[in-house]
């Protein structure tokens, strides 16, 4: 990130209460989402990452980013349970987004690796189903180069680390901040 072009309006910007505000020169707004304790940037990571690194550098460990537009999704109950029993067996859980039937939505998808193969899970309403079906590492491949082919399964999926487990675990700090928000005013 090289900076060139920014001007003081940049750092009014990450120091401000940026809510819905635009940063200079961007075409969208700065925007998070969270899913349980989980919090990622879904627009603006350039800007977040130079703002995180003024702010650090300016205000040491009292840095706050502050007034940001966050949407809040809940942890699907099962899906919870779900990754946490694998991740405590031992076994890897990587979460994907696939089309549904429909081929409108999408809906949330598990994948448990194996040497050979992986199995397959589907949020369906209140649980998580298996899939009864099983790729072997020809067929993953077979996926990967034809993502539009009628098997073809998430082929964007993140692995579940431990740090992200224990963020599904251990909500209880956002639902703290929306319960009492620390700001009371709304900026424009």
């Amino acid at each position: 990130m090289h900076g060139i072009g920014w001007e003081q309006e940049a750092i009014d910007y990450f120091e401000s209460k940026i809510g819905v505000s635009w940063f200079p020169g961007a075409h969208e707004k700065l925007t998070f989402c969270s899913t349980g304790g989980v919090v990622y940037c879904t627009n603006g990571m350039h800007r977040l990452v130079a703002a995180v690194a003024w702010l650090a550098a300016t205000k040491g460990a009292a840095a706050t980013l502050r007034k940001a537009l966050v949407t809040v999704h809940s942890v699907h109950a099962a899906s919870r349970r779900f990754i946490l029993d694998h991740l405590k067996r031992g076994l890897r859980v990587d979460v994907g987004r696939i089309a549904a039937a429909d081929g409108t939505t999408k809906i949330t998808a598990f994948r448990i690796p194996q040497k050979h193969s992986a199995d397959f899970y589907l949020v369906d309403g209140d649980d998580v189903r298996p899939t009864g079906q099983k790729f072997s590492l020809a067929d993953r491949f077979k996926l990967f180069r034809n993502p539009t082919g009628e098997n073809a399964f998430a082929q964007d999926w993140h692995t579940v680390t431990p740090r992200i487990a224990e963020a599904l675990r251990n909500d209880g700090w956002l639902e703290q901040q929306l319960s009492m928000p620390v700001y009371a005013d709304t900026p424009a």
